[in-house]
């Protein structure tokens, strides 16, 4: 009944941790080759050889946009930087005097008017 002196441990053997291995690159994703595509094939020359892709997809943006096609105004809008309701909000500026005259031309001079 004395004091029981703890037998002393076994050390472990230690192993050696295998090095992470290394994280592989990344892999393009399909999303960014397929843009690289369409950029080297809009720089080319189309049927038209003294056109590029490009020029002729802008020409038509252009001309359905003008012919009143909103998602082609969305589209140039967009692209040029700026948005149609933008362009559309902006409009053109009239001064007080030209103003005063398109409504009275409406409603009608203020003199003839009936006052309630």
């Amino acid at each position: 009944m004395g004091d029981a002196v703890p037998k002393p441990r076994k050390a472990r053997a230690r192993t050696a941790k295998a090095a992470p291995s290394p994280v592989p690159a990344p892999e393009p994703s399909p999303a960014s080759g397929l843009d690289e595509q369409i950029r080297r094939r809009l720089a080319e020359p189309s049927d038209d050889p003294t056109r590029t892709w490009a020029e002729r997809i802008a020409d038509a943006l252009i001309t359905a946009a003008a012919g009143g096609d909103l998602k082609s105004c969305d589209v140039l809008f967009r692209r040029a930087g700026g948005s149609a309701v933008e362009a559309v909000a902006a409009g053109p500026t009239i001064d007080d005097a030209t103003a005063r005259k398109v409504l009275e031309a409406a409603r009608g001079s203020i003199k003839t008017r009936t006052h309630r």
